[in-house]
Parts: structure tokens; sequence; C-alpha cells
């Protein structure tokens, strides 16, 4: 579906007139065939229900051989912690990042992010014009997370780029790419039980001659049947974290790569691959979200000046008007596996289906809100799930509330009615995540 024109041209547009026309659960051929969720009901449903609806790429006890059977002198493949674990080990790796992201923790940020803010906004307030999104959208969540993390914040145009790139090549994913990953899944399904065969006599396909450079053809993805590039990525950024990980180890500082390397999973502690697992999680989530959100709700107050004027008036009404704007325009669409065969919805499911839990088309459910593709102030139902739901719903909600309107605060003060700039359209991408590109303002200054 990010192949859809209409999608490109108005993400949210297209969403609502699809959820007004399809069924609330359907499957598409499309890019090798995927269930797509998008009534409220059902994506709330399946994002709860995590043993019918799996996190991970495939079966962990198959992802675990994969990943030992990976010949020797090869780097270690980060697995992004927890978010790609199902329950009961996700509420392992995700109880220790529970307190830096809590309401008290976040709360002590918001100083910090009012004076970036601040810091962000004035530059360009003379200016009469911006591309929003490079000027203030991106920095401001981007660095405060880097803060937090403990990473440099000179380190963060090549940060982004490998984000860019990541989501980049998401939304480019053909027919064949699909086709490439149920091969790779079969592949490691097959190298799973011969390895469990061998080990019954004391045996392991490393004895096998061949056998690195059958592995490094199907799963370093130098072949045809390989299609190993979303973790190669991962890998870069392992890489890049690195040194800043190891630095903390030997002299901890007040961030949460120090603090994790405190923790012990099961009475032990962490290791390099642990931290570095934790790492692109947090690496990925932090940089490529809340811009959005900030995006798309500026979008919208550039279109309505009155809404504008109404804000500036009364900011005590900020908080609701954020909270309609992540409902309106929800942008992530997380992706799950069918982890067995499975009836959902009155539909049969096979097992290793994927699935996309289209969040945005549930905020814009018909069935579930009123008028849904109308922006309301005063909805009767406020309740979203831009967060997601079930045990991934987002750790950083709490954040992400405090620096959008945190942001909205400061922008509407500091700046005069703003608008659309007419000579140069928005531009989106659209992939896992429903992003805006560039967003041109102007102001009378």
């Amino acid at each position: 579906m990010f192949h859809d024109p209409g999608l490109k041209a108005d993400p949210h547009e297209r969403i609502l007139k699809l959820a007004s026309e399809a069924p609330p659960v359907f499957w598409t051929p499309r890019n090798g065939g995927h269930w797509i969720f998008l009534g409220r009901e059902a994506v709330f449903d399946g994002a709860r229900d995590a043993a019918s609806f799996s996190s991970e790429m495939m079966p962990h006890d198959q992802m675990m051989t994969m990943l030992q059977m990976m010949p020797k002198g090869s780097p270690h493949i980060p697995v992004p912690y927890p978010i790609l674990l199902d329950p009961p080990l996700h509420e392992k790796y995700r109880q220790p990042l529970q307190g830096v992201f809590s309401p008290r923790t976040v709360s002590g940020l918001k100083d910090k992010i009012r004076n970036l803010a601040v810091d962000l906004i004035d530059p360009i307030v003379d200016q009469g014009r911006c591309e929003f999104m490079s000027s203030v959208a991106e920095p401001l969540p981007v660095q405060i997370f880097l803060k937090m993390l403990g990473l440099p914040l000179d380190m963060m145009p090549q940060y982004r780029a490998l984000v860019k790139e990541s989501f980049a090549e998401q939304a480019t994913q053909s027919h064949d790419d699909a086709a490439s990953v149920a091969r790779m899944r079969k592949v490691v399904a097959t190298v799973h039980r011969i390895q469990k065969f061998l080990g019954k006599f004391g045996l392991s396909l490393h004895m096998l001659p061949g056998y690195r450079t059958i592995v490094n053809k199907r799963l370093g993805g130098q072949g045809a049947d390989g299609n190993m590039g979303a973790l190669r990525r991962l890998t870069r950024v392992a890489e890049i974290m690195r040194p800043e990980v190891l630095a903390r180890r030997d002299n901890p500082q007040d961030d949460i790569l120090s603090m994790l390397w405190k923790v012990e999973i099961d009475g032990k502690p962490m290791t390099l691959d642990d931290m570095e697992n934790y790492g692109v999680l947090l690496f990925i989530a932090g940089l490529d979200t809340v811009m959005n959100a900030m995006g798309y709700a500026v979008r919208h107050l550039a279109q309505d000046t009155e809404l504008q004027d109404r804000l500036r008036a009364d900011p005590t009404l900020i908080p609701k008007a954020a909270e309609e704007m992540l409902r309106l325009y929800s942008f992530v669409v997380p992706v799950r596996r069918v982890s067995r065969d499975l009836e959902f919805k009155g539909l049969r499911m096979k097992a290793d289906e994927r699935v996309m839990l289209y969040l945005p088309g549930a905020s814009l459910d018909p069935d579930a809100y009123s008028d849904p593709g109308n922006y309301d102030l005063e909805r009767d139902n406020k309740s979203h799930i831009a967060f997601n739901a079930g045990p991934h719903r987002c750790l950083g909600a709490h954040l992400a509330r405090l620096e959008l309107q945190t942001l909205y605060e400061e922008l509407l003060a500091r700046l005069p009615r703003f608008r659309l700039d007419t000579d140069k359209p928005t531009e989106f991408v659209c992939s896992h995540i429903l992003g805006i590109e560039k967003l041109h303002l102007v102001w009378d200054s």
C-alpha cells in the first residue's frame, strides 16, 4: 500500500477514504501479500493479542538459531529489544526502560524542552518563512533524545541519514523483496530443524563442509534468495553507537546508556550485545516519530488560522488540541506476523502471513468516531491509539506529549498567524512511518 499514489499525495485523506469504503480487515495480494487491519476494533484487538500476532519476524527459537548459526567472525546482528520480542520475554526487557520514560522522570525535562524550542523558533521569526521539518520539528525531539541517550549531538546528521535511508528503503520495497523475506524464513526454519536433529547426536551445522558458504549466501543477502538489508542496517547503527556504548560502561554518566549497563536480566549483567539490542531500538524510536506528529499538527494549524487564534487566546486548550491532532493524524503502521493458523474477525489466516496494523485507519474509523476526518476540539470520543495498544504501547508517550504541547505553546506565542507556502507543496514519505518530508510555512514578519 505504500506505493499507492493517493497515499503519497496525502496519507490521511487517502486512509480516510479507504476507511469509509474498505472492510475493517482485508487481504491484499500486493507486495507479496499481507493483511491490513484498518478498523479501530480490529487494530486494537490485534495489537493486544501478542500470542496470535507476533512482533518477532520469525519464531524466537528460529531467530536465535539463525543468529547462533552465523559463520564465525560475522558481526553481531542486533535485535531491537523489546519491540521485536513477544511476551513473556518482552516484559523482562521493557521493564528497565519504564522508569526512564515515566511521567515523573519526563516532567524533569520540561525546562530543557522549552528552552530548546525557543532557541529553534526565535531565529526564524524575522525570516517570514521556513521549512518547518528541518528548522524545528526534526532537531527538537532528536536533540532531546540524543541528550537523554548520551549520544553526541554533532553526530545527529549521520544518525538521521541512516534512519531516513531505512524508511526510504521500506517505502520502495517490492513484491520481490517480500518474496525473498519469505524465502529467508523458510531457510531459517530448515536450518533450525537440521540443527535440532544434529544436536541429538552432539553434532552441529558448523561441522558440515560448505556450511559457511551456504549461510553467507542465504542469510547474508549476497544471493537472489537473501534479503537481510534491514538486519545489515541495524548492524550499521550498532557500529556507529558502539564507541559511546563502551564509553558509558567504562565511565558512567547521567544518561540512559549508563543506566542500562547497571541492569541485570534474570540475574545476568548486560553484555555488549544486549546493549546494542537496546541501543538500536532507542535510536530508531527516538529519531523519526515525534517530529512527524509535530509536522502534521503544524500543517493543520497552518490551514486553520481560527484554531491558531483560539489556542493563542487560551493556551490551556493546547493539551486537548494536541490529543485531537494525534487522533486525526496517527502515522505509525506496525507490522505483525500471524503466529499460527487461526481465525480472526471471521477470516482464516495462515501462520507467517504478514499483518499491517494501520493505526491511522483505526483513528479514522467511521464506526468509532462521528465525522472522523473532521478536527473537533470538543469531540466526545477523545480516545485514540496513536501510541499503539497492548504490550507494545509506546514507552515514550509521556515524553512525546510533553514535547508536542511545549512546541505548540512556544510556536503560537512567538509566531504570528502562519500558513502553508502555496508555491511549495507539502512532501510526504510513506513507509511504516507515514511521515512529512518537507513542510514550507510563511507568515507576515
